[in-house]
């Protein structure tokens, strides 16, 4: 690590040059793009919550090929509730938009064949070297499986309860997500919107109670930013929307290309796209799609996956959740190795900026 940062013991332990952490984002995450964060001195997430076994298996081989420092693998933890006629109803609905893209119409909600349990397996026969949970929170078993295995354990918390129940858990870290931060929130302790804490009082709170390592998430994408965080009392920083449209990112290039058209409007809170309340890029479409019947989490994301699907290929956004923290418009589309050191420069001079400052 280059003078000017902080160090600490999160640093140490996973043998970073900076404390910098690539948000999980599902679907976005290529290898390419975590090995990118991890060989620069930071730390790769690949976001899995929505591979099978063997396209996770796949991913983590693909990975260990392009680099031999840590990464993280990110799963939902989120429990499932049994189909109900809601999912029904809200899967009938999208017949007519259906017709109109010549897809059949769907009268019955699928889920994947495979579950959280079957994915978790995965991670611990690979013995991977970090493990994220989000949107809901493992079980002591599961830690203890995770702990045998060898894998280092952070979870994510969105309030002061869920902090004190994580350092219950006995994780490695705790990622602070505040409500600032782009995508689906991870508040498993109460309805979503009681999570709804800015960053700037969620590091003090939980630095109060907690003596873990505290990763900061939320709406981070420059320097300044940074710096706070690791201020505030942060010891690592966590970015997602900083890097959700550049090279290496998975993202279809009409998504990218909307996240550039949309970036004078304002971020938003639905539940529209996956029946969880998540941040995302207001949009024309968003207020059609809010009208229809909601199938709730995860049923929600099952049943516009063939529209979705279809639109992309059209290509349109329609039915494609324009995930983005606030302060989205400042995202670029550079390699991921610019934007990783050009942050990790900007940081280092803020630091050096600061102890000259006080030194004087």
């Amino acid at each position: 690590m280059t003078p000017q940062w902080p160090h600490n013991s999160f640093t140490k332990r996973f043998h970073l040059d900076f404390p910098l952490l690539l948000a999980p984002m599902a679907g976005f995450t290529t290898p390419e793009l975590v090995s990118s964060i991890s060989c620069a001195g930071g730390l790769g997430s690949l976001g899995a919550a929505h591979m099978s076994p063997k396209e996770l298996r796949s991913a983590i081989e693909a990975l260990r090929l392009k680099t031999h420092k840590p990464f993280i693998v990110n799963l939902y933890a989120a429990s499932p509730t049994a189909a109900s006629e809601q999912s029904i109803k809200a899967q009938v609905a999208l017949n007519p938009y259906r017709k109109k893209l010549g897809l059949p119409g769907r009268f019955e909600c699928l889920r994947p064949a495979y579950t959280f349990e079957d994915q978790l397996d995965v991670l611990i026969e690979e013995k991977i070297p970090i493990f994220s949970f989000s949107l809901g929170c493992i079980s002591k078993s599961q830690r203890q499986r995770l702990e045998k295995a060898g894998i280092a354990v952070f979870g994510t918390a969105t309030q002061l309860k869920e902090v004190k129940h994580l350092n219950q858990l006995r994780v490695d870290a705790i990622i602070l997500q505040g409500e600032e931060a782009g995508g689906p929130r991870s508040t498993f302790l109460t309805p979503c919107r009681e999570g709804l804490v800015s960053l700037l009082d969620l590091i003090p709170q939980a630095k109060e109670v907690s003596s873990l390592p505290l990763i900061a998430a939320g709406g981070i994408i420059h320097a300044k930013q940074i710096a706070a965080a690791l201020i505030l009392g942060a010891d690592a920083v966590q970015m997602g929307t900083a890097f959700a449209i550049c090279a290496e990112s998975g993202a279809p290039a009409c998504f990218k290309e909307a996240f550039k058209k949309y970036m004078a409007k304002p971020t938003v809170l639905t539940e529209a796209y996956n029946g969880r309340l998540s941040r995302v890029i207001q949009t024309d479409f968003l207020k059609t799609l809010e009208k229809l019947p909601n199938a709730g989490f995860p049923d929600q994301i099952h049943i516009l996956s063939d529209l979705q699907t279809k639109c992309l290929s059209l290509p349109s956004i329609d039915f494609t959740p324009l995930f983005a923290g606030e302060g989205f418009s400042q995202a670029s589309d550079r390699s991921a190795l610019e934007i990783f050191y050009d942050l990790a420069q900007c940081t280092s001079l803020i630091f050096k900026e600061l102890r000259q400052t006080k030194s004087s």
